[in-house]
Formats: C-alpha cells, sequence, structure tokens
C-alpha cells in the first residue's frame, strides 16, 4: 500500500515551474529519505489536464470519490479471484503493461492514446469507468459460469462418496442381473451388515408376489450391504412399507441407458473441463487485473489533479509524488508533510466539506492506493517508452505555459508564445527525463558508501 500525494510548489514570476518543482522534489527527498529514512518516493508524472470550469472541478471532484471506489472494489474483486483460483500464485506474477506492478507505479506514464490529456476531464472519467464496469460485468459474468461448473464437479464426486445409503447407485447392477418387464421389477435394499441373515431370512415374506430365492448381494461397505430382489410392480408399495417397518431401506434402481458414459468416465470429462474453465479464468484474471490497475491509477492521477487545482489554486503548479512509508514512520512522516509541504490555505474547498480522518483532510493532497509495493529491482532501468512521452513531459517541463482566464476558467492560453521547434522541445524534455528519472534512480541503487565517497570528493 503506498501514497499518491501532490505538495504546493512556490515559484517567482521569473523562474519556471518546472524549476519550482524540481526543488521542491529535492527538499521533500532530502527531508524524507536522506535526513530521517521515512519512506521510498518515486516522482509521480501528470500531464497538464483539461482545467474546465470551477464548477464543473467541484462536481467532478464529488463524481471522483464514488468511481475511484467502484474501480478499488472492482480491483479487489479481480485480485481476490486470483487468490481464490490460484493460491500459490507469486505477486510478481502480476504485469501491468508488461511490466511488475511496481515498476509501473515507479516509472508511471500517462496513457495519452487512450486518455487524451486534452479531452475534457468529465470524458476522460466517463471513458474510465465505462471500461472499470465492462470489466466488473464481464468478471460476473466468467465467475457464475466457473461457479456452476464447480458445482456440477463437486455434485458428481459426491455420487461416489458416501455410504451406500446416500450414494448414487447407476451402473452398480450388470445387465444379466437388472430384470425390469411389463410386470417385474427390481428394487435394491440397503441393509446393515449385521442384519443380512434377517433379511435373507424374511424378505421373501415381507410382501405377495416377492420372486424366491432372487435376493443376491452385489456390493457392500463399512455400514451396509446392498441387495437386490425381484417383485411383481402391484405390490411394490406394500413391499416398501414392510421392508421399512423392519429396518431395510429400499431404494429404486433405474438402469443406466444404453449410450450413457459411465460414472468414472463423466468425471474425467467434467474435471478436464473444469481445469480448463479455471486456466481460462486465471488468465482472464491476470489480464483483467492489469486493466483494472492501469484504470484505477489513471482515475486517481485525475483526483489528483483535481482537488491539487481546488486546494492550491491556478495556475496549477504542484509537485505529485508516489510514495512508500516504512513500517512504523507513516505518523512521522505525516507530521513531516504537514508541518513543511502543506498549505492550510484552500482555494476552493472547504475543510468542513471533508469528513474528519480521511485522506483529504490533510493540509495537502493525498490518496491511498490499495497496492502492495516492492521496491524495483536493483538492474532494472526506466523502460525505453519514456522517452515517447515527451509531449507530455514537455508540457509538465514547464515549456508551454498555461495561464487561464479567472473570469471564464476555460482552457485558453494567454501566455508567452513558445517559440522552440520541434526538435529542441524534444531534446530539452529528454534531457529534463533523464535528470529527472534516470539519474535519481542510479544514485538511489548506489551502496551508501560509494555515496559518501563522492560527497567527499565534490567537497575537496
Amino acid at each position: 500500500m503506498y501514497w499518491l500525494i501532490s505538495l504546493p510548489v512556490e515559484h517567482s514570476s521569473h523562474e519556471e515551474e518546472e524549476t519550482a518543482r524540481g526543488r521542491t522534489w529535492r527538499e521533500f527527498k532530502r527531508q524524507a529519505e536522506e535526513q530521517q529514512d521515512l519512506c521510498m518516493s518515486y516522482r509521480f508524472a501528470i500531464p497538464d489536464l483539461r482545467v474546465g470550469t470551477l464548477d464543473s472541478l467541484l462536481t467532478l471532484s464529488d463524481d471522483l470519490v464514488k468511481s475511484c471506489a467502484v474501480a478499488e472494489q472492482t480491483l479487489a474483486k479481480v485480485s481476490r479471484q486470483i487468490t481464490e483460483i490460484n493460491p500459490d500464485q507469486s505477486p510478481d506474477a502480476l504485469l501491468v503493461d508488461g511490466v511488475p506492478v511496481d515498476r509501473y507505479l515507479t516509472a508511471f506514464q500517462w496513457d495519452e492514446a487512450k486518455h487524451p490529456s486534452r479531452r475534457p476531464l468529465k470524458e476522460t472519467i466517463e471513458n474510465i469507468s465505462a471500461g472499470v464496469a465492462i470489466l466488473d460485468e464481464d468478471l460476473k459474468v466468467r465467475v457464475n459460469e466457473f461457479n456452476v461448473m464447480k458445482s456440477n464437479r463437486s455434485a458428481l464426486s459426491r455420487k461416489d462418496k458416501g455410504s451406500l445409503a446416500v450414494r448414487d447407485l447407476r451402473g452398480v447392477l450388470s445387465a444379466d442381473k437388472y430384470v425390469e418387464s411389463e410386470n417385474l421389477v427390481t428394487l435394491l435394499a440397503v441393509v446393515q451388515r449385521h442384519s443380512k441373515r434377517d433379511w435373507l431370512a424374511m424378505y421373501e415374506s415381507l410382501a405377495q408376489y416377492v420372486v424366491p430365492r432372487s435376493s443376491e448381494m452385489v456390493m457392500e461397505d463399512a455400514e451396509y450391504s446392498l441387495m437386490t430382489v425381484v417383485l411383481f410392480k402391484r405390490t411394490m408399495d406394500a413391499f416398501k412399507a414392510a421392508a421399512s417397518e423392519k429396518g431395510f431401506m429400499i431404494r429404486e434402481y433405474s438402469h443406466m441407458p444404453e449410450g450413457e458414459a459411465p460414472l468414472e468416465e463423466q468425471k474425467s470429462r467434467l474435471e478436464e473441463e473444469f481445469n480448463t474453465k479455471k486456466a481460462e479464468l486465471l488468465d482472464w484474471c491476470n489480464t483483467a487485473y492489469s486493466e483494472a490497475l492501469g484504470l484505477m491509477v489513471h482515475m486517481v492521477a485525475v483526483r489528483l489533479f483535481v482537488e491539487s487545482i481546488l486546494r492550491y489554486g491556478l495556475p496549477p503548479c504542484f509537485m505529485a509524488a508516489a510514495v512508500k512509508p516504512h513500517g512504523k514512520q507513516v505518523r512521522k512522516l505525516r507530521m513531516l508533510l504537514a508541518d513543511n509541504f502543506g498549505r492550510s490555505q484552500v482555494h476552493w474547498k472547504d475543510n468542513e466539506d471533508t469528513p474528519p480522518g480521511t485522506e483529504e483532510a490533510y493540509p495537502y493532497v493525498s490518496f491511498t492506493l490499495p497496492v502492495e509495493w516492492r521496491p524495483p529491482h536493483p538492474d532494472w532501468s526506466p523502460p525505453a517508452s519514456c522517452a515517447r512521452s515527451c509531449r507530455t513531459d514537455v508540457a509538465a517541463a514547464g515549456l508551454m505555459s498555461r495561464r487561464p482566464d479567472e473570469s471564464t476558467w476555460v482552457d485558453s492560453y494567454h501566455g508567452r508564445p513558445d517559440h522552440a521547434t520541434a526538435l529542441d522541445r524534444e531534446r530539452v524534455a529528454l534531457d529534463r527525463l533523464r535528470a529527472r528519472v534516470v539519474e535519481p534512480a542510479s544514485r538511489r541503487l548506489e551502496p551508501p558508501a560509494a555515496q559518501h565517497d563522492e560527497r567527499r570528493r565534490g567537497s575537496a
């Protein structure tokens, strides 16, 4: 479990936003990791999304609470189903966009193809919610189908288990021992083993028209013996009543129709179908987990963006990060964030609107994602796909300044023109991306002694 937080960034008019974000980021890392070792933290890249009107942001803020809860519930359902199907599956086997969950979170990249950043936020949330709803409905259908097959398998397994008084008896009689005609019928009597002699002595006298010497033992278990008896159909009811009074259980027997597969063959075929369905459901759940987690993280990213604007104001300038607190350091980390980075003033949302004790009640924006966190493998480096997000990073780097008209709150650009060529923008964005992701990641992987020696050489 980890947090997505956004901290306010203070910058002067002559300072670029990304420079100010970097300063806030370094200060947070210095206080939270280097000085006190309270957490592990990573920059969380959110593109410049469309702001819209104040009323739309306030409405969207309320809607996002419900939408995020639904997305989290769907993810939990998929995760729980994976655990039920395969309890031994390692969490490392779960992938999101082809990479482990921790790598996806620590190097999160906004999916511009599925969720264009210039699309209205309401449409983005509606599309994400629609994707979550489809996953949830598909999960219900597939789980129901799997449970039906599981119930059929259990019912078939019970047929050849238990005592002779309750188990399925189809196929226990061979064709030469089964007699049925227009007038005659074969019944099966379940007799306690110690009463077998009593049965043989009295069964012919329990009713009229019982075929003499027609009773034979078919099988027996630890408690009962299964005996046959042939009699006329018209005395069958009287025979059953008399046998019941003597303590014998009479079970009607229907011979297995010709062409019907034996019970063992049915079990084998159903077991094979069950295993196939189980494997298909597990594969689908693994894929659905990837999709559900990606949708949920994108939705929380939008919520982080919206709440940051409502708390910190315009133009949107905040530093977003993914944070994993260490052990019992949650309280200290919360205090550090509130004392050194929090902002008590809220621009367009009263603190009274937020119930006490919730995450949003802190003097900064914070949300918790219910995902187990494992630190990245030391040999891992940020994926090459980061380079393909240069357009998003250009906007995040402050090369395109946005200053919405406060009277109308529309997405109109009134800032300075951008005269840089596309090649220059790409080069600058990649340089800043390398400085922000690759170099800090490599420094984090250096042993403490190496970092200490490097600082000593710098001081010298």
